[in-house]
């Protein structure tokens, strides 16, 4: 059998520690926001549903310009190897 003892400077250390919670702190993670989502479509009015969804549609259209942005700056750096070797086809010297 293990036993763990604890010095009192150490418990007495422990206890004078602040908390890290504050109070009023809501954990968020995506289990907290899940029980979230289906307490509102439970419970919210038309007017939050509304909103609800006019905050889930431009969370998509951000997601998506986010996509675009990524993959333009990808294609940009490529772009010069891809330039280099189209360009020695057209201007031999």
């Amino acid at each position: 059998m293990l036993r763990l003892t604890v010095s009192v400077d150490t418990r007495a250390s422990l206890l004078s520690t602040p908390s890290p919670i504050v109070p009023g702190f809501q954990v968020e993670n995506p289990i907290t926001h899940a029980r979230a989502r289906f307490e509102l479509d439970q419970h919210a009015t038309p007017e939050m549903k509304a909103l609800a969804d006019e905050v889930a549609t431009i969370t998509a259209k951000l997601k998506s310009l986010e996509t675009l942005v990524v993959f333009n700056n990808q294609l940009a750096e490529a772009r010069p190897s891809i330039l280099q070797g189209v360009g020695s086809v057209f201007f031999r010297s």
